[in-house]
Parts: C-alpha cells; structure tokens; sequence
C-alpha cells in the first residue's frame, strides 16, 4: 500500500460516510422531511424504514475507519464498493418496477460512489500486489 496514493481513498471513503449517516440520520429523525424531499411514499409500519436508517448509521460509521485511517483499513474498501454496486442495482430495479425516480437517482449515486471507492482503492494500491 502506497501512503503516497492514500488521500483519494480516506476522501471517498469519507464521503461514503458522510453520505450514508446524513442520510440514515435524516430517515431516523425526520422521516416525513425526506419522504416529501425524495418524493417517496412512507411505509405504513415504520419499523423497516428505522431499522434501515439504523444500518445506514452502522455502514457510514463504519466507513470512517477507513476513512481516518486508509492505511489500516484499506481491505473495507471493494467490500464497500461492492455493497454499493449491489444497493445501485437494487434502487435501479425498484424504479425499473414502477417505484419514484428518487430511487434510480440514489441507484445512480451508489453506483458513482462504488466506481470512485473501487478506483480509489486501486490508485492506493499501486499495483501492489500486497491487499
């Protein structure tokens, strides 16, 4: 691992964590403000809804290790690309489905942040073939 290479990681895995606790944040405490700002519907039981945000909060604090300290925590990093590309792909299906654009725009936005994570994570590689 090159220290040299390791900004743009400890940047987009900061990002990543910034990304996923305001937003887990936001569904947990103001859940009507960001259905009405994404345009999507609440669920009747709001148990799912508070447990996902619960996830989010957990994955973007997650995310700070590697974001404080890219060196140490450099394997998190395709692991988080490769969640992101999964989530992508879900919110892609849901709007595909019928679901609110909100959802291909948040897919889109995984996706982004799963291509900048996985090049990020190669950059502070070096071609090293140390993991």
């Amino acid at each position: 691992m090159r220290r040299d290479r390791l900004g743009p990681l400890a940047a987009v895995m900061g990002f990543g964590a910034i990304y996923d606790l305001a937003f887990g944040g936001a569904i947990l405490v103001v859940p009507r403000a960001t259905s009405s700002l994404l345009r999507i519907p609440l669920p009747d039981d709001p148990f799912y809804l508070r447990l996902n945000a619960v996830f989010l909060l957990l994955l973007g604090a997650l995310y700070v290790l590697p974001a404080l300290r890219p060196e140490r925590f450099h394997p998190m990093a395709p692991i988080a690309a490769a969640g992101r590309v999964l989530g992508g792909a879900a919110f892609a299906l849901a709007w595909h489905a019928g679901r609110p654009a909100a959802f291909l725009v948040l897919g889109l936005a995984d996706l982004v942040l799963a291509s900048l994570t996985f090049a990020a994570w190669g950059r502070a590689r070096g071609g090293s073939p140390s993991p």
